[in-house]
Protein backbone atom coordinates (compact mmCIF):
# COMPACT_ATOMS: atom_id res chain seq x y z
CA UNK A 1 0.00 0.00 0.00
CA UNK A 2 2.81 2.40 0.79
CA UNK A 3 4.28 1.61 -2.66
CA UNK A 4 0.99 2.60 -4.29
CA UNK A 5 0.85 5.81 -2.36
CA UNK A 6 4.40 6.56 -3.37
CA UNK A 7 3.54 5.98 -7.03
CA UNK A 8 0.56 8.30 -6.80
CA UNK A 9 2.71 10.93 -5.16
CA UNK A 10 5.29 10.56 -7.91
CA UNK A 11 2.65 10.96 -10.63
CA UNK A 12 1.16 14.00 -8.92
CA UNK A 13 4.61 15.50 -8.66
CA UNK A 14 5.19 14.89 -12.37
CA UNK A 15 1.86 16.49 -13.26
CA UNK A 16 2.60 19.47 -11.03
CA UNK A 17 5.97 19.97 -12.70
CA UNK A 18 4.36 19.83 -16.15
CA UNK A 19 1.70 22.36 -15.15
CA UNK A 20 4.35 24.63 -13.65
CA UNK A 21 6.58 24.42 -16.73
CA UNK A 22 3.64 24.86 -19.09
CA UNK A 23 2.25 27.78 -17.10
CA UNK A 24 5.66 29.45 -16.96
CA UNK A 25 6.12 29.04 -20.70
CA UNK A 26 2.64 30.44 -21.38
CA UNK A 27 3.27 33.42 -19.11
CA UNK A 28 6.65 34.03 -20.73
CA UNK A 29 5.08 33.94 -24.18
CA UNK A 30 2.32 36.28 -23.03
CA UNK A 31 4.82 38.77 -21.62
CA UNK A 32 6.98 38.53 -24.75
CA UNK A 33 3.98 39.18 -27.00
CA UNK A 34 2.81 42.28 -25.14
CA UNK A 35 5.95 43.62 -23.46
CA UNK A 36 6.19 46.52 -25.90
CA UNK A 37 2.48 47.10 -26.44
CA UNK A 38 0.40 47.18 -23.28
CA UNK A 39 -2.24 49.15 -25.18
CA UNK A 40 -2.87 46.16 -27.44
CA UNK A 41 -3.15 44.00 -24.33
CA UNK A 42 -6.00 46.24 -23.15
CA UNK A 43 -7.85 45.92 -26.44
CA UNK A 44 -7.36 42.15 -26.70
CA UNK A 45 -8.54 41.66 -23.12
CA UNK A 46 -11.59 43.82 -23.77
CA UNK A 47 -12.38 41.88 -26.96
CA UNK A 48 -12.32 38.62 -25.02
CA UNK A 49 -15.63 39.62 -23.42
CA UNK A 50 -17.34 39.76 -26.84
CA UNK A 51 -18.74 36.20 -26.70
CA UNK A 52 -20.33 36.92 -23.32
CA UNK A 53 -21.97 40.11 -24.63
CA UNK A 54 -23.43 38.13 -27.51
CA UNK A 55 -25.33 36.01 -25.01
CA UNK A 56 -27.54 39.08 -24.56
CA UNK A 57 -29.94 40.43 -27.16
CA UNK A 58 -28.51 43.02 -29.56
CA UNK A 59 -29.93 46.12 -27.88
CA UNK A 60 -28.92 44.99 -24.38
CA UNK A 61 -25.39 44.38 -25.66
CA UNK A 62 -25.39 47.89 -27.13
CA UNK A 63 -26.51 49.33 -23.81
CA UNK A 64 -23.77 47.47 -21.91
CA UNK A 65 -21.15 48.70 -24.36
CA UNK A 66 -22.37 52.28 -23.92
CA UNK A 67 -22.28 51.87 -20.13
CA UNK A 68 -18.63 50.82 -20.27
CA UNK A 69 -17.78 53.82 -22.47
CA UNK A 70 -19.65 56.20 -20.16
CA UNK A 71 -17.76 54.95 -17.09
CA UNK A 72 -14.37 54.74 -18.80
CA UNK A 73 -14.22 50.93 -18.63
CA UNK A 74 -12.85 50.73 -22.15
CA UNK A 75 -9.31 50.45 -23.52
CA UNK A 76 -7.43 53.73 -23.86
CA UNK A 77 -5.14 54.18 -26.83
CA UNK A 78 -2.28 56.46 -25.80
CA UNK A 79 -0.25 55.77 -28.93
CA UNK A 80 0.12 58.87 -31.12
CA UNK A 81 -1.47 58.73 -34.56
CA UNK A 82 0.91 58.37 -37.48
CA UNK A 83 1.12 61.76 -39.16
CA UNK A 84 0.35 60.30 -42.58
CA UNK A 85 -3.08 59.17 -41.32
CA UNK A 86 -4.24 62.75 -40.83
CA UNK A 87 -7.08 63.93 -43.09
CA UNK A 88 -8.16 67.49 -43.81
CA UNK A 89 -11.87 67.91 -44.60
CA UNK A 90 -14.01 71.10 -44.52
CA UNK A 91 -11.15 72.95 -42.87
CA UNK A 92 -11.09 70.39 -40.04
CA UNK A 93 -8.04 68.28 -39.26
CA UNK A 94 -8.95 64.68 -38.47
CA UNK A 95 -6.07 62.87 -36.69
CA UNK A 96 -6.99 59.65 -38.48
CA UNK A 97 -9.78 58.57 -40.85
CA UNK A 98 -11.33 55.91 -38.61
CA UNK A 99 -14.42 57.27 -36.83
CA UNK A 100 -17.49 56.07 -34.99
CA UNK A 101 -20.64 56.85 -36.95
CA UNK A 102 -23.89 58.17 -35.49
CA UNK A 103 -26.19 55.54 -34.04
CA UNK A 104 -23.86 54.10 -31.41
CA UNK A 105 -23.62 56.99 -28.95
CA UNK A 106 -27.08 58.43 -29.57
CA UNK A 107 -27.14 60.87 -26.65
CA UNK A 108 -23.48 61.86 -26.15
CA UNK A 109 -23.25 59.54 -23.16
CA UNK A 110 -19.81 58.05 -23.76
CA UNK A 111 -17.90 60.57 -25.88
CA UNK A 112 -14.88 60.81 -23.58
CA UNK A 113 -14.36 57.06 -23.39
CA UNK A 114 -14.91 56.54 -27.11
CA UNK A 115 -12.49 59.29 -28.12
CA UNK A 116 -9.97 57.77 -25.72
CA UNK A 117 -10.11 54.52 -27.68
CA UNK A 118 -8.38 56.31 -30.54
CA UNK A 119 -11.16 57.18 -32.97
CA UNK A 120 -10.37 60.05 -35.33
CA UNK A 121 -13.90 61.30 -34.74
CA UNK A 122 -17.05 60.34 -32.86
CA UNK A 123 -20.42 61.37 -34.27
CA UNK A 124 -23.22 61.51 -31.70
CA UNK A 125 -26.92 61.23 -32.52
CA UNK A 126 -29.23 61.19 -34.28
CA UNK A 127 -30.58 63.86 -31.89
CA UNK A 128 -34.10 65.23 -32.18
CA UNK A 129 -35.41 68.54 -30.75
CA UNK A 130 -37.78 66.84 -28.30
CA UNK A 131 -37.27 63.51 -26.52
CA UNK A 132 -38.85 60.52 -28.25
CA UNK A 133 -38.72 56.77 -27.56
CA UNK A 134 -38.13 55.48 -31.09
CA UNK A 135 -39.64 52.30 -32.49
CA UNK A 136 -41.13 49.52 -30.33
CA UNK A 137 -38.80 46.72 -29.19
CA UNK A 138 -37.33 44.48 -30.47
CA UNK A 139 -35.72 46.86 -32.94
CA UNK A 140 -32.13 45.67 -33.28
CA UNK A 141 -31.30 42.29 -34.81
CA UNK A 142 -28.10 40.35 -35.35
CA UNK A 143 -27.11 38.76 -38.66
CA UNK A 144 -24.50 36.23 -37.43
CA UNK A 145 -23.86 34.75 -40.86
CA UNK A 146 -22.93 38.21 -42.16
CA UNK A 147 -21.26 39.53 -39.03
CA UNK A 148 -23.68 42.46 -38.97
CA UNK A 149 -26.85 43.86 -37.44
CA UNK A 150 -30.10 45.48 -38.57
CA UNK A 151 -30.75 48.71 -36.71
CA UNK A 152 -34.40 49.81 -36.50
CA UNK A 153 -34.20 52.06 -33.45
CA UNK A 154 -36.13 54.85 -35.14
CA UNK A 155 -34.42 57.97 -33.78
CA UNK A 156 -34.78 57.21 -30.07
CA UNK A 157 -33.37 60.36 -28.47
CA UNK A 158 -33.23 62.23 -25.17
CA UNK A 159 -33.61 65.49 -27.09
CA UNK A 160 -31.36 68.49 -27.68
CA UNK A 161 -31.60 69.95 -24.16
CA UNK A 162 -30.32 66.80 -22.42
CA UNK A 163 -27.55 66.32 -24.98
CA UNK A 164 -26.61 70.01 -24.77
CA UNK A 165 -26.01 69.65 -21.02
CA UNK A 166 -23.75 66.65 -21.57
CA UNK A 167 -21.75 68.35 -24.30
CA UNK A 168 -21.35 71.46 -22.14
CA UNK A 169 -19.70 69.33 -19.45
CA UNK A 170 -17.36 67.87 -22.06
CA UNK A 171 -16.58 71.35 -23.40
CA UNK A 172 -15.52 72.44 -19.92
CA UNK A 173 -13.14 69.47 -19.95
CA UNK A 174 -11.75 70.58 -23.30
CA UNK A 175 -13.12 67.57 -25.14
CA UNK A 176 -15.60 69.27 -27.45
CA UNK A 177 -15.81 72.59 -29.20
CA UNK A 178 -13.55 74.04 -31.88
CA UNK A 179 -10.40 71.91 -32.10
CA UNK A 180 -7.10 73.50 -31.13
CA UNK A 181 -3.51 72.27 -31.39
CA UNK A 182 -3.35 72.41 -27.59
CA UNK A 183 -6.10 69.76 -27.32
CA UNK A 184 -4.90 66.68 -29.23
CA UNK A 185 -8.07 64.65 -29.65
CA UNK A 186 -10.46 63.24 -32.17
CA UNK A 187 -13.25 65.43 -33.48
CA UNK A 188 -16.90 65.38 -32.37
CA UNK A 189 -19.69 65.50 -34.92
CA UNK A 190 -23.38 66.01 -34.13
CA UNK A 191 -26.07 64.30 -36.21
CA UNK A 192 -29.44 66.10 -36.20
CA UNK A 193 -32.89 64.75 -37.06
CA UNK A 194 -36.51 65.75 -36.84
CA UNK A 195 -39.13 64.49 -34.43
CA UNK A 196 -41.48 61.75 -35.57
CA UNK A 197 -44.57 63.95 -35.20
CA UNK A 198 -43.01 67.13 -36.58
CA UNK A 199 -44.59 68.79 -39.61
CA UNK A 200 -41.72 71.22 -40.15
CA UNK A 201 -38.44 69.41 -40.70
CA UNK A 202 -36.46 72.58 -41.43
CA UNK A 203 -37.56 74.12 -38.12
CA UNK A 204 -36.48 70.99 -36.27
CA UNK A 205 -33.05 71.06 -37.90
CA UNK A 206 -32.72 74.75 -37.02
CA UNK A 207 -33.39 73.98 -33.34
CA UNK A 208 -30.62 71.38 -33.38
CA UNK A 209 -28.16 73.73 -35.07
CA UNK A 210 -28.87 76.58 -32.64
CA UNK A 211 -28.52 74.46 -29.52
CA UNK A 212 -25.82 71.96 -30.49
CA UNK A 213 -23.83 73.63 -33.27
CA UNK A 214 -21.59 75.41 -30.77
CA UNK A 215 -20.28 72.06 -29.52
CA UNK A 216 -19.67 70.39 -32.87
CA UNK A 217 -16.62 70.16 -35.08
CA UNK A 218 -19.13 69.39 -37.84
CA UNK A 219 -22.89 68.91 -38.18
CA UNK A 220 -24.82 66.25 -40.10
CA UNK A 221 -28.45 66.87 -41.08
CA UNK A 222 -30.18 63.49 -41.28
CA UNK A 223 -32.86 64.13 -43.91
CA UNK A 224 -33.83 60.52 -44.62
CA UNK A 225 -34.24 57.41 -42.48
CA UNK A 226 -35.85 54.07 -43.46
CA UNK A 227 -36.67 53.45 -39.78
CA UNK A 228 -39.04 56.38 -39.30
CA UNK A 229 -42.52 56.97 -40.74
CA UNK A 230 -43.29 59.33 -43.59
CA UNK A 231 -41.42 60.27 -46.78
CA UNK A 232 -37.80 59.14 -47.02
CA UNK A 233 -36.24 62.14 -48.71
CA UNK A 234 -36.82 65.75 -49.65
CA UNK A 235 -37.67 64.68 -53.18
CA UNK A 236 -40.78 62.87 -51.93
CA UNK A 237 -42.10 65.89 -50.08
CA UNK A 238 -42.01 68.31 -52.98
CA UNK A 239 -38.97 70.04 -51.41
CA UNK A 240 -36.37 68.82 -53.87
CA UNK A 241 -33.91 71.59 -54.62
CA UNK A 242 -35.07 73.66 -51.65
CA UNK A 243 -32.19 75.14 -49.68
CA UNK A 244 -32.35 74.53 -45.95
CA UNK A 245 -30.87 77.26 -43.76
CA UNK A 246 -27.22 76.74 -42.86
CA UNK A 247 -25.61 77.16 -39.42
CA UNK A 248 -24.96 80.89 -39.94
CA UNK A 249 -28.50 81.57 -41.12
CA UNK A 250 -30.15 80.07 -38.05
CA UNK A 251 -27.91 81.84 -35.53
CA UNK A 252 -25.46 79.14 -34.47
CA UNK A 253 -23.56 80.55 -31.44
CA UNK A 254 -19.85 81.00 -32.08
CA UNK A 255 -18.03 79.92 -35.26
CA UNK A 256 -20.43 77.86 -37.36
CA UNK A 257 -19.24 74.29 -37.99
CA UNK A 258 -19.54 72.82 -41.49
CA UNK A 259 -22.89 71.14 -42.18
CA UNK A 260 -23.49 68.05 -44.27
CA UNK A 261 -26.79 66.50 -45.41
CA UNK A 262 -27.04 62.75 -45.05
CA UNK A 263 -29.61 60.13 -45.88
CA UNK A 264 -29.51 56.75 -44.18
Amino acid sequence: MSWIHGSVRSQLGTYAKRILIGGTATAAGFVAAYRNDLTQLQFDTFSAFGPFLRLLDAESSHNVAMWTAKHGIVPRDRRPDITSLGVSVWGREFPNPIGLAAGFDKDADGVKGLLGMGFGFVEVGTITPLPQPGNPKPRCFRLPELGGIINRYGFNSLGVDAVSQRLEVLRQQGLVGPSTPQVPRGLVGVNLGKNKTSEDAAADYSVGVKKLGQFADYLVINISSPNTPGPKGTGETGEEGEEHPGPDAVGCPGPAPPAHQAGT
